[in-house]
């Protein structure tokens, strides 16, 4: 990642083309120590060396703004810019006004990728260059997860089942398991501390700018709108990743 002003960006090109997919792009930065966006508090070289093994190398420029340092990587080949954390409408403009000529890989803050995508075209102000330029949207959250040491089962009401919209065969659920304060002799769990939990699940859902989306944001689909096209193509939402994983 190199810094430009209150921005880094990463650079990176496929080992033996000039195309590659944005999605193994991102797999590539994930496995290269130098091929993260975040902003990290090491230092931080201003030559960057792709990741990727094709020899791609990019050094920065004293006095360039975010525009200059984007048209310089698209002017030595590069197919992927990891850019850093958007956090304002200047920000996203000037990457959507490039999205034609290069791909990219960013983040921001938002509650979830329908509020995310909400976001971008309250930025971009345009939809047709959202649409146009959106590959994907993906929110993460972390979950914690019970101890498979001390998990109690029990049967769940139906109701409970309805309300939450777990399936109605589903005949056994799990919660934290709790020392008996009736019996001095039953301690805590050895594995957890008695706390229950142990360890963290990573919970998952994407939006992707399919054909049905696209329509659906031209025609000016509000957060709610959004959501419903994301159930109505079975996108991996947080309500059903969190069902599955209850369920297992």
């Amino acid at each position: 990642a190199i810094p430009v002003g209150k921005y880094q960006v990463g650079v990176t090109a496929a080992a033996d083309g000039p195309e590659m997919d944005p999605e193994a792009a991102m797999k590539a930065s994930m496995e290269s120590e130098d091929g993260s966006a975040g902003g990290s508090d090491s230092a931080i070289p201003t030559k960057y060396a792709s990741p990727a093994g094709s020899g791609l190398s990019f050094e920065v420029k004293e006095g360039d703004d975010l525009e200059t340092t984007i048209q310089r990587v698209i002017r030595i080949d590069a197919d992927v810019i990891f850019a850093d954390a958007m956090s304002d409408a200047e920000t996203a403009k000037i990457i959507f006004a490039k999205q034609k000529e290069i791909a990219f890989i960013s983040e921001f803050a938002a509650r979830d990728t329908a509020q995310g995508l909400a976001k971008l075209l309250e930025w971009v102000g345009d939809p047709q260059i959202v649409v146009d330029g959106l590959h994907a949207i993906v929110s993460q959250k972390l979950l914690r997860v019970l101890c498979n040491d001390c998990k109690q089962a029990f049967r769940p009401n139906p109701k409970l089942l309805k309300k939450v919209g777990l399936p109605p065969k589903t005949k056994v659920l799990y919660r934290p398991g709790q020392p008996d304060p009736e019996d001095p002799e039953d301690e805590p769990c050895e594995v957890c501390g008695g706390l229950g939990y142990f360890g963290r699940a990573g919970m998952f859902e994407m939006l992707e700018m399919t054909d049905g989306m696209r329509e659906a944001i031209l025609g000016g689909a509000d957060v709610a709108a959004i959501k419903s096209k994301m159930r109505e193509e079975r996108m991996p939402s947080f309500q059903s990743e969190g069902l599955r994983l209850v369920a297992e």
